[in-house]
């Protein structure tokens, strides 16, 4: 439960809702009050530990949804493709020796059995570091060690000295545990690792190229400079008087009182006249710097805007 729940918590910050730690032993004080059986329960509840804002209700509720229910769920083997070959081939095939747990495997695939299925892929994918999974080049690690833990190499062996059923049952067992790994990977690195991989390319972009920001990351970049503006802007707002009216211009008060021989009835204050300021930008547009004065230019009217 607690291994789940810190995977979600960081699928949560991946989805820009900020978690502090305290929150998330909040969030698994409450799981263990109301328990995993009722799913909408449970949803109602971590979304009142962990989501504070309706931004945050919204996409609390769309992560809720992809982490529960697409990462947890392994579609079911087509009937007519299982019907198609023999199954006591392809288990006798697989029969003794280091071949166990490929048998084990091709047991849950022809019986259907898609629970204990999802809880190998999850063990496989535990045991395979992917929770260490941070750049989009260490998929392709997983995913091998997953094959490895899976031992999906027996069914290549059963491809090689069998035939008919056996083989085709192999080769059918095979592709579906192996597409099945991938999509609980691919969306483990969207829900956890894709936030990670895109700070990684957009700090060595900006370190060493701006050319290779991909456009669909300039939202990455507008976000960070909104915040690099909300920075600006308190730091530069004036501090409020203490009194509301603001603060008293002593020089004028006294020519206005002259007539009252100093005493002071009629006060004067100070008025702060705001007036917008004017920027006026130069830069070079040909091609050797081109993506440099792009995201200045980028970054001036969003800082305008904000």
């Amino acid at each position: 439960m607690e291994q789940t729940l810190a995977r979600f918590v960081r699928a949560l910050r991946n989805a820009d809702v900020v978690v502090s730690p305290a929150e998330a032993l909040d969030a698994l004080a409450v799981m263990q009050q109301v328990g995993i059986t009722n799913r909408d329960l449970l949803r109602h509840a971590l979304s009142l530990a962990l989501a504070k804002t309706p931004a945050d209700k919204i996409r609390f509720d769309v992560c809720f949804e992809r982490f529960f229910t697409q990462l947890y769920r392994t579609e079911k083997p087509k009937r007519s493709l299982l019907a198609s070959f023999d199954h006591q081939a392809v288990s006798g095939a697989l029969a003794g020796g280091p071949q166990t747990q490929a048998r084990d495997i091709a047991t849950m695939v022809l019986g259907q059995q898609t629970s204990r299925l999802n809880w190998a892929l999850q063990q496989a994918a535990n045991l395979s570091g992917i929770g260490e999974m941070r750049a989009l080049r260490d998929k392709n690690r997983v995913m091998e060690r997953m094959g490895q833990r899976l031992a999906l190499d027996a069914f290549d062996e059963v491809q090689r000295h069998e035939s008919g059923d056996a083989a085709s049952g192999a080769a059918y067992v095979k592709r579906y545990v192996k597409d099945q790994a991938r999509r609980f990977v691919d969306l483990h690195y969207e829900l956890s690792a894709s936030t990670t991989a895109r700070q990684q390319l957009i700090v060595s972009a900006l370190d060493q190229n701006l050319a290779r920001v991909s456009p669909g990351y300039l939202n990455e970049v507008e976000h960070a400079v909104h915040a690099f503006a909300d920075q600006l802007r308190r730091r530069t707002t004036r501090r409020r008087r203490k009194s509301r009216y603001g603060m008293l211009d002593v020089r004028r008060m006294l020519r206005r009182n002259l007539a009252f021989d100093g005493h002071l009835f009629h006060l004067h204050w100070r008025s702060v006249q705001k007036r917008p300021g004017k920027l006026f930008v130069m830069c070079d547009v040909s091609g050797s710097v081109a993506s440099v004065a792009r995201f200045l230019l980028l970054l001036l009217h969003r800082l305008d805007d904000a």
